[in-house]
Protein backbone atom coordinates (compact mmCIF):
# COMPACT_ATOMS: atom_id res chain seq x y z
CA UNK A 1 0.00 0.00 0.00
CA UNK A 2 1.32 3.40 -0.93
CA UNK A 3 1.74 6.11 1.70
CA UNK A 4 -1.05 8.13 0.04
CA UNK A 5 -3.48 5.23 0.27
CA UNK A 6 -2.70 4.67 3.92
CA UNK A 7 -3.26 8.37 4.66
CA UNK A 8 -6.66 8.29 2.92
CA UNK A 9 -7.80 5.37 5.05
CA UNK A 10 -6.71 7.20 8.20
CA UNK A 11 -8.56 10.39 7.22
CA UNK A 12 -11.78 8.47 6.39
CA UNK A 13 -11.67 6.65 9.71
CA UNK A 14 -11.13 9.93 11.55
CA UNK A 15 -14.04 11.63 9.80
CA UNK A 16 -16.35 8.70 10.53
CA UNK A 17 -15.36 8.88 14.19
CA UNK A 18 -16.22 12.58 14.33
CA UNK A 19 -19.62 11.99 12.71
CA UNK A 20 -20.46 9.14 15.03
CA UNK A 21 -19.37 11.27 17.98
CA UNK A 22 -21.97 13.95 17.16
CA UNK A 23 -24.92 11.70 16.29
CA UNK A 24 -26.30 8.69 18.15
CA UNK A 25 -29.17 8.07 15.84
CA UNK A 26 -31.82 8.56 18.67
CA UNK A 27 -34.64 10.87 17.71
CA UNK A 28 -36.61 12.78 20.36
CA UNK A 29 -39.12 15.57 20.64
CA UNK A 30 -37.18 18.76 21.32
CA UNK A 31 -38.33 22.20 22.47
CA UNK A 32 -40.50 23.78 25.14
CA UNK A 33 -44.01 25.03 25.92
CA UNK A 34 -45.46 27.48 28.43
CA UNK A 35 -48.97 28.39 29.56
CA UNK A 36 -49.68 31.47 31.64
CA UNK A 37 -52.83 32.23 33.57
CA UNK A 38 -55.24 34.04 31.29
CA UNK A 39 -53.29 33.35 28.10
CA UNK A 40 -53.20 30.66 25.44
CA UNK A 41 -50.47 28.07 25.63
CA UNK A 42 -47.23 28.71 23.70
CA UNK A 43 -45.56 25.66 22.11
CA UNK A 44 -42.21 25.55 20.29
CA UNK A 45 -41.25 21.93 19.62
CA UNK A 46 -39.81 19.84 16.84
CA UNK A 47 -38.14 16.47 16.24
CA UNK A 48 -34.39 16.36 16.73
CA UNK A 49 -31.69 13.72 16.41
CA UNK A 50 -29.70 13.48 19.63
CA UNK A 51 -25.89 13.47 19.83
CA UNK A 52 -23.98 10.20 19.90
CA UNK A 53 -24.03 9.26 23.60
CA UNK A 54 -27.53 10.56 24.52
CA UNK A 55 -29.73 7.50 24.88
CA UNK A 56 -32.93 8.81 26.54
CA UNK A 57 -35.77 11.05 25.45
CA UNK A 58 -36.83 13.25 28.39
CA UNK A 59 -39.98 15.21 29.27
CA UNK A 60 -39.87 17.76 32.10
CA UNK A 61 -43.05 19.23 33.60
CA UNK A 62 -42.89 22.30 35.84
CA UNK A 63 -45.63 24.22 37.63
CA UNK A 64 -45.42 27.48 39.56
CA UNK A 65 -47.63 29.15 42.16
CA UNK A 66 -49.00 32.66 42.37
CA UNK A 67 -50.95 34.80 39.99
CA UNK A 68 -50.12 34.51 37.24
CA UNK A 69 -49.22 30.84 37.47
CA UNK A 70 -47.25 28.98 34.83
CA UNK A 71 -47.18 25.48 33.38
CA UNK A 72 -43.87 24.81 31.59
CA UNK A 73 -42.76 21.79 29.57
CA UNK A 74 -39.30 20.83 28.27
CA UNK A 75 -38.64 18.10 25.70
CA UNK A 76 -34.97 17.06 25.66
CA UNK A 77 -32.41 14.32 25.03
CA UNK A 78 -30.38 13.06 28.00
CA UNK A 79 -27.47 10.78 28.67
CA UNK A 80 -28.59 8.97 31.79
CA UNK A 81 -31.64 8.78 34.03
CA UNK A 82 -31.21 11.29 36.84
CA UNK A 83 -34.45 10.85 38.70
CA UNK A 84 -33.45 12.97 41.70
CA UNK A 85 -31.08 15.50 40.15
CA UNK A 86 -33.21 16.32 37.10
CA UNK A 87 -36.12 18.06 38.94
CA UNK A 88 -33.71 20.09 41.07
CA UNK A 89 -31.80 21.25 38.00
CA UNK A 90 -34.89 22.58 36.23
CA UNK A 91 -36.39 24.12 39.40
CA UNK A 92 -33.15 26.02 39.98
CA UNK A 93 -33.13 27.08 36.35
CA UNK A 94 -36.59 28.65 36.70
CA UNK A 95 -35.81 30.28 40.06
CA UNK A 96 -32.83 32.03 38.49
CA UNK A 97 -34.62 33.01 35.29
CA UNK A 98 -34.35 36.65 34.35
CA UNK A 99 -37.31 38.76 33.27
CA UNK A 100 -40.04 36.49 34.73
CA UNK A 101 -40.57 35.65 38.36
CA UNK A 102 -41.53 32.02 38.76
CA UNK A 103 -42.88 31.49 42.28
CA UNK A 104 -42.09 28.17 43.95
CA UNK A 105 -41.52 26.09 40.81
CA UNK A 106 -41.97 22.34 41.19
CA UNK A 107 -40.76 20.00 38.44
CA UNK A 108 -40.94 16.30 37.57
CA UNK A 109 -38.86 14.42 35.00
CA UNK A 110 -40.14 11.53 32.90
CA UNK A 111 -37.63 9.45 30.94
CA UNK A 112 -38.54 7.34 27.97
CA UNK A 113 -37.24 3.81 27.45
CA UNK A 114 -33.56 3.35 26.58
CA UNK A 115 -32.78 4.12 22.92
CA UNK A 116 -36.47 4.40 21.97
CA UNK A 117 -37.19 7.14 19.43
CA UNK A 118 -39.75 9.83 20.35
CA UNK A 119 -40.37 8.26 23.75
CA UNK A 120 -41.02 11.79 25.04
CA UNK A 121 -43.67 12.65 22.46
CA UNK A 122 -46.16 13.73 25.10
CA UNK A 123 -48.59 16.65 25.39
CA UNK A 124 -47.48 19.76 27.25
CA UNK A 125 -48.33 20.51 30.85
CA UNK A 126 -51.49 22.55 31.37
CA UNK A 127 -52.70 24.71 34.20
CA UNK A 128 -55.48 23.21 36.30
CA UNK A 129 -58.85 23.99 34.82
CA UNK A 130 -60.80 26.30 37.12
CA UNK A 131 -64.44 25.20 37.06
CA UNK A 132 -66.73 27.89 35.76
CA UNK A 133 -69.04 28.95 38.57
CA UNK A 134 -72.60 28.05 37.94
CA UNK A 135 -74.83 30.98 37.26
CA UNK A 136 -77.08 31.49 40.23
CA UNK A 137 -80.44 32.61 38.93
CA UNK A 138 -81.63 35.90 40.32
CA UNK A 139 -85.06 36.38 41.78
CA UNK A 140 -86.14 37.87 38.49
CA UNK A 141 -85.21 34.70 36.61
CA UNK A 142 -86.39 32.12 39.13
CA UNK A 143 -89.57 30.63 37.73
CA UNK A 144 -92.46 30.62 40.16
CA UNK A 145 -93.16 27.28 41.80
CA UNK A 146 -95.82 25.17 40.21
CA UNK A 147 -98.55 26.00 42.67
CA UNK A 148 -101.45 23.63 42.12
CA UNK A 149 -104.71 25.44 41.54
CA UNK A 150 -106.96 25.74 44.56
CA UNK A 151 -109.62 23.03 44.26
CA UNK A 152 -113.17 24.29 44.01
CA UNK A 153 -115.52 22.80 46.58
CA UNK A 154 -118.75 20.97 45.90
CA UNK A 155 -121.74 21.17 48.25
CA UNK A 156 -125.45 20.51 48.36
CA UNK A 157 -127.04 23.68 46.99
CA UNK A 158 -130.72 24.66 47.06
CA UNK A 159 -133.63 25.30 49.43
CA UNK A 160 -137.09 24.16 50.57
CA UNK A 161 -139.78 26.44 52.01
CA UNK A 162 -142.15 25.61 54.88
CA UNK A 163 -144.57 24.06 52.40
CA UNK A 164 -141.91 21.69 51.07
CA UNK A 165 -141.45 23.45 47.73
CA UNK A 166 -137.95 23.76 46.36
CA UNK A 167 -135.01 21.74 45.14
CA UNK A 168 -131.62 20.66 46.48
CA UNK A 169 -128.87 19.15 44.30
CA UNK A 170 -125.11 18.75 44.06
CA UNK A 171 -123.44 21.96 42.95
CA UNK A 172 -120.08 23.66 42.54
CA UNK A 173 -119.12 26.56 44.81
CA UNK A 174 -117.16 29.70 44.03
CA UNK A 175 -113.39 29.44 44.36
CA UNK A 176 -113.45 31.68 47.47
CA UNK A 177 -115.87 29.42 49.37
CA UNK A 178 -114.46 27.26 52.18
CA UNK A 179 -117.49 25.76 53.95
CA UNK A 180 -120.66 23.87 53.11
CA UNK A 181 -123.62 24.78 55.34
CA UNK A 182 -127.28 24.14 56.05
CA UNK A 183 -129.45 26.85 57.60
CA UNK A 184 -132.99 27.00 58.96
CA UNK A 185 -134.20 30.57 58.47
CA UNK A 186 -137.39 32.54 59.05
CA UNK A 187 -138.45 36.07 58.22
CA UNK A 188 -139.07 38.47 61.12
CA UNK A 189 -139.93 41.55 59.09
CA UNK A 190 -143.45 41.63 60.51
CA UNK A 191 -145.24 39.43 63.00
CA UNK A 192 -147.81 38.05 60.55
CA UNK A 193 -145.18 36.93 58.04
CA UNK A 194 -144.84 33.16 57.94
CA UNK A 195 -141.85 32.86 55.57
CA UNK A 196 -139.40 30.17 56.59
CA UNK A 197 -137.08 27.90 54.65
CA UNK A 198 -134.19 25.45 54.76
CA UNK A 199 -131.12 26.48 52.78
CA UNK A 200 -128.10 24.41 51.62
CA UNK A 201 -125.17 26.21 50.02
CA UNK A 202 -121.51 27.34 50.24
CA UNK A 203 -119.91 30.20 52.17
CA UNK A 204 -116.54 31.85 52.68
CA UNK A 205 -116.80 31.86 56.50
CA UNK A 206 -118.74 30.07 59.19
CA UNK A 207 -120.76 33.18 60.07
CA UNK A 208 -124.48 32.52 60.45
CA UNK A 209 -125.32 36.25 60.62
CA UNK A 210 -123.74 36.74 57.20
CA UNK A 211 -125.89 33.93 55.83
CA UNK A 212 -129.06 35.54 57.23
CA UNK A 213 -128.04 38.79 55.52
CA UNK A 214 -128.13 37.09 52.12
CA UNK A 215 -131.93 37.28 51.95
CA UNK A 216 -133.04 40.41 50.08
CA UNK A 217 -135.73 42.69 51.47
CA UNK A 218 -136.93 40.81 54.53
CA UNK A 219 -135.02 40.44 57.77
CA UNK A 220 -134.26 36.81 58.56
CA UNK A 221 -133.00 34.95 61.58
CA UNK A 222 -131.18 31.66 60.97
CA UNK A 223 -129.80 28.64 62.73
CA UNK A 224 -126.78 27.22 60.89
CA UNK A 225 -124.59 24.15 60.80
CA UNK A 226 -121.29 24.16 58.92
CA UNK A 227 -119.19 21.36 57.48
CA UNK A 228 -115.46 21.19 58.06
CA UNK A 229 -113.36 23.69 56.15
CA UNK A 230 -112.48 22.54 52.65
CA UNK A 231 -114.51 19.31 52.88
CA UNK A 232 -116.76 18.59 49.91
CA UNK A 233 -120.45 18.01 50.69
CA UNK A 234 -119.85 18.93 54.33
CA UNK A 235 -123.55 19.85 54.56
CA UNK A 236 -124.84 16.55 53.19
CA UNK A 237 -125.48 14.85 56.53
CA UNK A 238 -126.25 17.92 58.61
CA UNK A 239 -129.90 18.56 59.54
CA UNK A 240 -131.90 21.29 61.24
CA UNK A 241 -135.64 21.39 62.06
CA UNK A 242 -137.68 23.58 59.77
CA UNK A 243 -138.90 26.02 62.42
CA UNK A 244 -138.57 29.61 63.51
CA UNK A 245 -135.47 30.14 65.69
CA UNK A 246 -135.96 30.76 69.40
CA UNK A 247 -134.90 34.39 68.95
CA UNK A 248 -138.01 34.95 66.89
CA UNK A 249 -140.31 33.38 69.52
CA UNK A 250 -138.89 35.71 72.12
CA UNK A 251 -139.83 38.73 70.00
CA UNK A 252 -142.76 39.05 67.63
CA UNK A 253 -144.40 35.88 66.33
CA UNK A 254 -147.37 35.26 64.08
CA UNK A 255 -149.27 33.34 66.81
CA UNK A 256 -148.88 36.08 69.39
CA UNK A 257 -149.98 38.70 66.91
CA UNK A 258 -153.06 36.70 66.05
CA UNK A 259 -153.93 36.25 69.74
CA UNK A 260 -153.53 39.95 70.44
CA UNK A 261 -155.57 40.92 67.44
CA UNK A 262 -158.37 38.52 68.33
CA UNK A 263 -158.44 39.48 72.01
CA UNK A 264 -158.46 43.18 71.44
CA UNK A 265 -161.20 43.08 68.84
CA UNK A 266 -163.27 40.75 71.00
CA UNK A 267 -163.05 42.91 74.12
CA UNK A 268 -163.51 46.16 72.23
CA UNK A 269 -166.82 44.84 70.93
CA UNK A 270 -167.87 43.81 74.41
CA UNK A 271 -167.00 47.23 75.78
CA UNK A 272 -168.82 48.86 72.93
CA UNK A 273 -172.00 46.86 73.65
CA UNK A 274 -171.73 47.56 77.36
CA UNK A 275 -171.34 51.23 76.72
CA UNK A 276 -174.33 51.29 74.45
CA UNK A 277 -176.35 49.47 77.10
CA UNK A 278 -175.28 52.06 79.65
CA UNK A 279 -174.04 49.18 81.73
CA UNK A 280 -170.40 49.98 81.46
CA UNK A 281 -170.30 53.73 81.65
CA UNK A 282 -168.02 53.57 84.66
CA UNK A 283 -165.46 51.64 82.54
CA UNK A 284 -163.00 53.17 80.10
CA UNK A 285 -162.97 50.80 77.10
CA UNK A 286 -159.61 51.93 75.70
CA UNK A 287 -157.83 51.66 79.01
CA UNK A 288 -159.39 48.27 79.75
CA UNK A 289 -158.50 47.06 76.25
CA UNK A 290 -154.92 48.08 76.85
CA UNK A 291 -154.85 46.09 80.09
CA UNK A 292 -156.35 43.12 78.28
CA UNK A 293 -153.72 43.45 75.58
CA UNK A 294 -150.94 43.41 78.16
CA UNK A 295 -152.41 40.40 79.91
CA UNK A 296 -152.93 38.49 76.68
CA UNK A 297 -149.45 39.49 75.54
CA UNK A 298 -147.90 38.02 78.70
CA UNK A 299 -149.97 34.87 78.34
CA UNK A 300 -149.02 34.55 74.68
CA UNK A 301 -145.35 35.13 75.44
CA UNK A 302 -145.36 32.43 78.09
CA UNK A 303 -147.29 30.06 75.85
CA UNK A 304 -144.89 30.62 72.97
CA UNK A 305 -141.87 30.02 75.21
CA UNK A 306 -143.32 26.70 76.30
CA UNK A 307 -144.28 25.89 72.74
CA UNK A 308 -140.85 26.72 71.39
CA UNK A 309 -139.07 24.70 74.08
CA UNK A 310 -141.30 21.69 73.53
CA UNK A 311 -140.91 21.98 69.79
CA UNK A 312 -137.15 22.22 69.77
CA UNK A 313 -136.73 19.43 72.30
CA UNK A 314 -138.87 17.27 70.11
CA UNK A 315 -137.52 18.78 66.92
CA UNK A 316 -134.03 17.46 67.54
CA UNK A 317 -135.24 14.24 65.99
CA UNK A 318 -137.38 15.92 63.29
CA UNK A 319 -135.52 16.43 60.05
CA UNK A 320 -136.47 17.02 56.45
CA UNK A 321 -135.62 13.49 55.41
CA UNK A 322 -138.10 13.59 52.55
CA UNK A 323 -136.64 16.80 51.15
CA UNK A 324 -132.96 15.86 51.17
CA UNK A 325 -131.67 14.06 48.05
Amino acid sequence: MTPIGALGIILFAYGLTILLGHCSGLKCKFGDAMEETGYSIYINATTKECIFDQRYCLTVYCFTEGNPAYAITYWQCDWIEEIEECPIFYQTRLENAKGIHFKNPRCTCEYGELNVDMANDKPPARLPTVPTPKTVPTLATVPPPNTPPTPIMNCLIGHYDHNGYGKVENGQCNKEDKFCFVASCTSVTNCTDKKSMMVWSCTRSNDCVAIAARFPGDKYLCQCQFGEQGVNFGNEKRRLPLAMPTQCFASETPLRCLLLEFACKKFEKLFEHANNAKAGRRFKPKENCQKVKERVENMAKRQMELLSNDYFNYGKEMFLEDFVP
